[in-house]
């Protein structure tokens, strides 16, 4: 269990804020007690990623964004130019950027939803990953998870991935 004075003040001043931002006043004290608790007995998030390439392959740019599971207020998120590549290293990209938010989160229980058939079978090893840049990719991804004690990642249509959608244009 952490303790209070183990607390990330900046993460927690910076998620009360984005939680009462647009929240009626009779709902801050559970949005609180919810963000304390999280904070005091290990985190639970929940995180959306997804990346684009223009034209395939073209400028990538990755965008995702990170939220509580309960009232789903937003904790962090991230939109990112990154140069030339293709749409499956944007989109692995994104998940890399989000496990490593999530990580220096501490997090302690995630789930990470993407629209990537690939990155998502693969990192979830449902699928192999034949080509090198992609098994790299894997991976990182992997270590990178290790240090969060229990996650899950789901693959969602588009349909429902929109917020992280918006964050790539």
């Amino acid at each position: 269990m952490t303790k209070l004075k183990d607390l990330n003040i900046k993460v927690l001043a910076t998620t009360i804020k984005n939680a009462l931002e647009f929240q009626p006043r009779a709902l801050w004290e559970k949005i609180i007690a919810e963000i304390i608790k999280d904070q005091l007995t290990g985190a639970e998030f929940v995180a959306y990623f997804d990346g684009s390439a223009k034209p395939n392959p073209g400028e990538m740019k990755i965008g995702g964004r990170i939220l509580t599971p309960g009232a789903r207020n937003v904790i962090d998120e991230y939109s990112m130019d990154l140069g030339h590549g293709t749409n499956n290293e944007a989109e692995y990209l994104s998940l890399i950027q989000v496990t490593e938010m999530l990580a220096d989160l501490k997090a302690t229980t995630v789930t990470i939803y993407g629209d990537s058939k690939l990155a998502v079978n693969q990192v979830n090893g449902l699928w192999k990953a034949r080509d090198s840049r992609m098994r790299l990719f894997k991976e990182r991804t992997l270590n990178i998870l290790k240090r969060i004690p229990t996650w899950k990642l789901v693959h969602i249509t588009r349909d429902k991935n929109m917020e992280a959608d918006l964050l790539t244009r």
